[in-house]
């Protein structure tokens, strides 16, 4: 009904909440990116992949990480290996496995930029809210509740789920245009405090 009021779970505000050094994101500073959450096709991580092959091969910017950080389905975590060793990123993506939940503010506070590709109709991913209580710029794919909080050009950017050219341009977009990364980080953090945290 048009009268419902939607109310997001919370997230602890003392516990994510991070304000960023004025410079962290100068161009000189080479973006770092994180993948966080369950490791299956249907999350689309295979696509974020070949987002970062096209970033080199055709936009010419090798200066990046990516971290994937999760487990899942051996079978997937294995294409996931062959995927980077057949396109040369080792030096660039890595996997870490599993990361306790405890450990999570303070893996977000080292990355700059969170990727949810997912392929399925993901309802709102906390890891959202979490990173954008930290401070980092959040890009998602179009799909299920991620746009709902990540709003394209003003508190993140949506891409085109299992798009890796779509997703490489909204990515070369952040390395080129810093202003704009430190915006949607601030305003996606604002949102954050004013709809995410536990207290409201």
């Amino acid at each position: 009904s048009h009268n419902s009021q939607v109310i997001h779970s919370g997230i602890n505000t003392s516990e994510y909440l991070y304000f960023r050094k004025e410079e962290w994101l100068a161009p000189e500073h080479n973006l770092e990116f994180l993948y966080a959450g369950n490791l299956g096709h249907h999350k689309g991580i295979h696509t974020a992949i070949q987002a970062f092959n096209i970033l080199i091969s055709q936009f010419h910017e090798p200066g990046f990480r990516m971290v994937i950080a999760g487990e899942g389905h051996p079978d997937y975590e294995n294409e996931l290996q062959s995927l980077i060793h057949s396109l040369s990123l080792e030096n660039q993506v890595s996997l870490i496995g599993k990361v306790d939940r405890k450990e999570m503010p303070q893996l977000l506070r080292q990355f700059d930029v969170l990727l949810i590709p997912s392929e399925c109709e993901d309802a709102l991913p906390r890891i959202v809210q979490e990173a954008m209580m930290t401070g980092m710029v959040v890009i998602g794919s179009d799909r299920g509740g991620i746009p709902e909080m990540v709003i394209h050009g003003n508190t993140g950017l949506i891409f085109k789920s299992g798009d890796p050219y779509d997703l490489a341009a909204q990515i070369n977009l952040l390395i080129n245009d810093r202003s704009l990364a430190n915006a949607l980080a601030a305003n996606g953090q604002q949102r954050a405090i004013s709809e995410f945290s536990i207290d409201i």
